[in-house]
């Protein structure tokens, strides 16, 4: 192991070839944490990360070495003490890191948090052990940990009376909730509240049927199931039923919340017998029953809809309880970024839960055109003021205290929602790119924890608004990723401390925030990459419950593929092996055969690959045909997608290539032409 202090040495060491791992360790100023320290700490760290950055790309490598990322104390785990925050800077490397994964793949960038004050000798055994797949791990003494996705509380959720069709694309990862109004029965007719419902292989064929838009069907898909169990809600009088009575349904269509059936589809089942073999999901998972069904046909698949005490359906074992937070009128509740599209839905939540009184901070104090009348209908249910301040600064911050510190009523709750939005990868990220997104979400954020401490003693409940970038990776979001990271790690912080904190990993909201001004062919990306935009409604209620209820420190709030997002990694990243185990066998080539080969065969050889990987980002079918000299800008590959086809490439090549590899050689016949020069170049003259 050699130390580096300067990167005239790291160039020249990245030019040996026996170099297999390279190595960072973040340097943590002294002193109390303040704004200002995490501010200084962040550019040292990250003005020396993108230099290493910038060296490991340009090296090339054949084999290019792994990339170590390392922090002391910046994760908690059982027995660690709650410290003093100074921690909270390194912490945001834990979403840049994520990001680097993403981009630059061939150096499988892994970060590693070790304890306090503790030597390097963990980072030897990972780098013997070579752990495939592991790119999340901490280190205490005598214990290693590992970082795991899991299955959260709940997903399909729907206020009121549901049914659940077949979606109209065929993909299962469209399958939503639906309204449906319940109907009271006529004479011979009744009314059922299902329990659980039995979806078979025909309903699987049902809902993956992909020709259902291009047949434009007038009629809206059908409703799953045909057998169900329940409880009479209600029943006619000729129909020889009462309320109360036990049921099984047979009626096609029974994925709903109630049924209203003729009396002849019911029959009585007072104590069903349980079938053997037979396997159980909840509401949430109906996408993998379905999947199941179709699989083993001979296998019955119930779905389990929630009882009656639930307020919204839900298959997480808390459904049901955990009420709405308890918003008061005789408090004020404070919204920073308040007069954006995420600030004002939140706002709006917040008076439709009994807020009367709402301080909503801006950077600029001026509400948009679009904005206006949002703050016209708030201002008919509660008092609003709108302060002008921008959070990262502290004199700002002071600022804002004061006026609402002046007001008659104290500070129930902070949702610190403000934020930019800015997209870059990381090749073109710059110290000042990076600075200008940790300021409003990493030092808005401690400082408001400051003010929250010193000067509201009533708080309830202190919210930041984090980004599923920071938890999953998303390319082009680099320094959003570690803003988003270090909000996640101050409510953690607060909660060990006693204090209430809640860092919400949104998803993809459709129309409001950064998702209404992302590109057409941004918002295609995030849907490639299994993450679904849903609607600012659902999101809130779900928010709602999260402040009451079961306390908890961070949650990953959207709708998500996790197959397909798995499906997309060229790493084999085991985060998310608790939610999807996709069978991931190398498809690398051997590129001494290919070598080999005549040059028309592996001329051809190459050229299939190359369209294959291009064809699997632009997600075409297996019919349509890509010619080898369309240009991939009129196809729809754009520099996020191109990032996709190079590390497809060299995974399947088990070759370094340049990041911007498909925008240099922009058809099949252009990038193959180039591959084949890589693998087997012309001798000079």
């Amino acid at each position: 192991m050699t130390r580096l202090s300067d990167p005239t040495g790291l160039k020249a060491a990245l030019e040996d070839p026996t170099v297999t791992d390279v190595c960072r360790v973040w340097r943590q100023r002294q002193g109390a944490m303040s704004a200002d320290r995490m501010r200084a700490e962040c550019e040292d760290n990250y003005r020396a990360l993108l230099a290493l950055v910038t060296a490991l790309d340009a090296a090339r490598q054949p084999v290019p070495p792994r990339l170590w990322l390392v922090t002391e104390g910046a994760q908690w785990l059982p027995g660690d003490p709650a410290g003093d925050g100074g921690h909270l800077a390194a912490a945001t490397l834990w979403g840049f890191g994520r990001v680097l994964l993403t981009e630059y793949p061939r150096h499988r960038a892994t970060l590693v948090d070790l304890a306090p004050g503790s030597d390097l000798a963990p980072l030897l055994d990972e780098w013997e052990a070579e752990a495939a797949g592991e790119y999340q791990i901490a280190h205490r003494p005598g214990r290693r940990y590992v970082r795991r996705l899991l299955a959260g509380d709940a997903t399909l959720t729907w206020s009121g009376g549901y049914e659940l069709r077949a979606p109209d694309s065929g993909d299962l990862s469209d399958l939503a909730l639906v309204a449906a109004a319940d109907r009271a029965p006529d004479a011979d007719e009744v009314q059922v509240r299902v329990g659980s419902v039995v979806l078979t292989d025909d309903d699987a064929r049902t809902a993956l049927d992909t020709g259902r838009a291009e047949r434009e069907e007038e009629e809206p898909p059908p409703v799953l199931g045909a057998l169900a169990t329940g409880t009479v809600l209600a029943a006619g009088d000729g129909s020889g039923f009462a309320t109360g009575d036990e049921v099984l349904v047979r009626h096609a269509g029974t994925l709903r919340s109630t049924l209203t059936v003729p009396s002849a589809s019911v029959v009585l089942a007072p104590h069903p017998e349980p079938h053997y073999g037979a396997r159980h999901f909840g509401l949430d998972e109906t996408g993998e029953a379905l999947r199941t069904a179709l699989l083993d046909p001979d296998t019955q698949v119930w779905v389990d809809l929630p009882g009656e005490a639930a307020d919204e359906p839900s298959a997480g074992a808390q459904a049901g309880t955990d009420a709405p937070a308890d918003i008061r009128p005789d408090r004020t509740y404070l919204v920073t970024g308040g007069l954006g599209g995420l600030g004002l839905v939140t706002a709006r939540k917040l008076v439709a839960l009994g807020a009367r009184h709402l301080t909503l901070v801006s950077r600029s104090g001026k509400a948009t055109e679009a904005a206006t009348p949002l703050l016209a209908k708030l201002a008919e249910d509660a008092e609003l003021a709108v302060v002008r301040a921008d959070v990262s600064r502290p004199a700002d911050v002071r600022r804002l205290v004061a006026e609402v510190a002046a007001g008659p009523y104290p500070v129930g709750g902070v949702v610190h929602a403000a934020g930019s939005y800015d997209k870059k990868l990381i090749s073109e990220l710059t110290w000042e790119s990076i600075d200008a997104q940790l300021a409003a979400k990493a030092y808005g954020g401690w400082l408001l924890h400051e003010a929250a401490q010193a000067s509201f003693p009533e708080l309830e409940f202190f919210v930041t608004y984090s980004s599923i970038a920071s938890v999953l990776g998303g390319a082009a979001q680099g320094h959003y990723a570690a803003a988003s990271a270090g909000l996640d790690s101050l409510a953690e912080w607060r909660t060990r401390q006693g204090l209430p904190g809640l860092s919400v990993n949104w998803g993809a909201w459709a129309r409001v925030g950064m998702s209404a001004r992302l590109e057409e062919h941004l918002s295609r990306e995030i849907e490639r990459g299994g993450v679904h935009f849903f609607s600012p409604t659902r999101a809130l209620d779900t928010l709602a419950r999260l402040w009451g209820g079961t306390p908890r420190t961070q949650r990953v709030v959207g709708e998500f593929d996790w197959d397909r997002h798995a499906a997309d990694s060229e790493t084999g990243d085991q985060f998310y092996d608790r939610l999807v185990r996709p069978d991931r066998a190398d498809d690398g080539l051997d590129r001494a055969l290919l070598a080999a080969l005549p040059k028309p065969e592996r001329t051809a050889l190459i050229t299939q690959v190359v369209r294959e990987k291009v064809a699997a980002v632009l997600r075409l079918t297996a019919g349509d045909e890509l010619e080898t000299t369309a240009e991939f800008g009129s196809l729809g590959l754009d520099p996020l997608s191109a990032r996709h086809v190079t590390s497809g490439l060299e995974q399947a090549f088990r070759l370094p290539l340049p990041a911007s590899l498909a925008l240099d050689h922009p058809t099949v016949r252009q990038l193959a032409a180039f591959l084949d020069g890589q693998l087997c170049p012309v001798p000079a003259a």
